[in-house]
């Protein structure tokens, strides 16, 4: 029988992990394996493999540095089949929407015989490539991680969704997005060297003068603080104004969680967490307070209420800078005063949810009804399996001390020195992290919690000290 595996490179664990394991289970059903690991990991992993198929975006945000071409070269001599897919694939600054998309999918590869198929979340991104020779490869996937919040999937997070009412009670969640103004250690500044150059890779260069981008860097950042200065406020006076009320404050994955906890260590009724996904804090709130943030989206496809807060709303200054589809999802607040008497209606309503009159499905197809974005890359995937080569991966990199589960493959320390950072560790009986960090590891206990209430089989358990293997 041919074997065909799948590699999925995470880049962040907190947002990437879960519905990669989504993704693999959906895989599994299909008699299809898959890899899931830190870029460096699965990279040094790719580097011993002949004819996986590789799931994702390349090394950077980019694609286009030297080792992501080098990386694009190496799929083609080993026989990989790319399904290109950008985790940052829609949600952009409106004045910038254009071009952040171009910066993100690298247009100079759809040509490589790599690249099997370009898969964008929306239509909104694809029509800037309606002119392109290879439209051939073009597919609106939609992106998996939305699927894991809708209604039919809610079962998966019933446990967390207990834990999490048993430990904070009836909770308002607030998520922060603010990473621009209180940025993690180890992700790139918004105003340093890295941005500017993401931009130049991008091929701003070519259409505009350094001046521009800079301004363009400058603008952006200035927008965020402005908000950012009065979301912080804002949070303590919902504390104060509504004392019998618990709010639950999430910052984003690239945002430092210690800044949350030294503002807000006054309050017994705020609680700073940034643990695990997001989504099971929004289906175990109330409702979701958020400023032009994903997690709208996310609190949409729950169908939880949610309210915008947007203290730079009709701002002159702030119009290009309002992210697409994220900028247009819930009930936009401008000020405290209308946070606070939004807040006070849907406790008297209950927390009645309505659906927003915004559409943003062609910027993410996940928003229409009856779609699956799992099901779509996976009759892909199916379709490229039947017609590849068997999958190898050499044999120093198998174990006969392996932990044997259905349908998934999880490699922990394949190169210990070329890790940096994994989603997986072994022999924790508790998720690590520092919440001042990107970096984000998930027990066992919770990966396998999550794999059987995806409703895979447990087979066989082995357990190595470098290596968790799931087939």
């Amino acid at each position: 029988m041919k074997q065909c595996i799948v590699l999925h490179a995470v880049d962040s664990p907190r947002r990437d992990m879960e519905w990669r394991i989504y993704m693999a289970a959906k895989l599994a059903e299909r008699g299809i394996s898959s890899v899931i690991g830190p870029k460096s990991a699965i990279r040094a992993l790719h580097a011993r493999s002949k004819n996986c198929i590789f799931l994702g975006r390349l090394d950077s945000n980019t694609g286009r540095t030297k080792p992501d071409r080098e990386y694009v070269e190496e799929m083609e001599k080993r026989g990989t089949f790319l399904l290109f897919l950008h985790d940052e694939g829609a949600l952009y600054y409106k004045g910038e929407y254009e071009d952040w998309v171009r910066k993100i999918y690298p247009e100079e590869y759809f040509g490589s015989k790599a690249v099997k198929k370009v898969l964008f979340w929306g239509e909104a991104q694809r029509n800037f490539f309606k002119d392109s020779h290879y439209t051939e490869k073009f597919e609106i996937s939609g992106f998996p991680r939305f699927d894991l919040c809708k209604p039919e999937l809610r079962k998966i997070d019933g446990s967390d969704v207990s834990d999490l009412k048993e430990k904070y009670g009836d909770f308002v969640l607030i998520c922060g997005r603010f990473a621009s103004v209180n940025m993690v250690a180890d992700d790139p500044s918004a105003l340093g060297n890295r941005s500017y150059n993401i931009r130049v890779e991008g091929g701003a260069l070519e259409t505009k003068q350094k001046e521009e981008i800079l301004r363009s860097m400058f603008g952006a950042w200035e927008k965020v603080s402005m908000e950012f200065s009065q979301f912080v406020p804002a949070i303590a006076r919902l504390a104060i104004d509504f004392p019998d009320l618990n709010f639950v404050l999430r910052p984003h994955p690239a945002e430092k969680e210690s800044f949350y906890k030294d503002a807000f260590g006054h309050f017994s009724n705020i609680f700073i967490d940034k643990s695990g996904d997001v989504r099971p804090f929004i289906r175990a709130s109330k409702a979701l307070i958020h400023s032009e943030c994903t997690t709208g989206l996310e609190a949409e496809l729950s169908q939880k209420p949610n309210i915008n807060f947007r203290p730079c709303a009709g701002h002159p200054m702030s119009r290009d800078y309002e992210v697409a589809g994220a900028s247009d999802i819930g009930l936009t607040v401008k000020n405290y005063g209308e946070l606070q008497k939004a807040l006070s209606a849907l406790i008297e309503e209950g927390f009645s949810f309505q659906k927003s009159e915004y559409d943003a499905s062609h910027l993410t197809v996940n928003l229409e009804d009856n779609f699956s974005s799992a099901k779509a890359i996976c009759d892909l995937i199916e379709t490229y399996a039947a017609g590849n080569e068997s999958s190898k991966i050499l044999s120093k990199y198998r174990s006969s001390n392996y932990i044997r589960h259905s349908g998934i493959l999880f490699f922990k320390n394949i190169v210990k020195k070329a890790l940096g950072y994994m989603g997986v560790e072994r022999f924790k009986k508790i998720t690590v992290g520092d919440g001042d960090l990107k970096f984000y590891r998930y027990s066992d206990n919770k990966l396998e919690a999550l794999w059987f209430a995806l409703g895979s089989k447990e087979t066989t358990l082995r357990r190595s000290e470098d290596l968790l293997f799931i087939t």
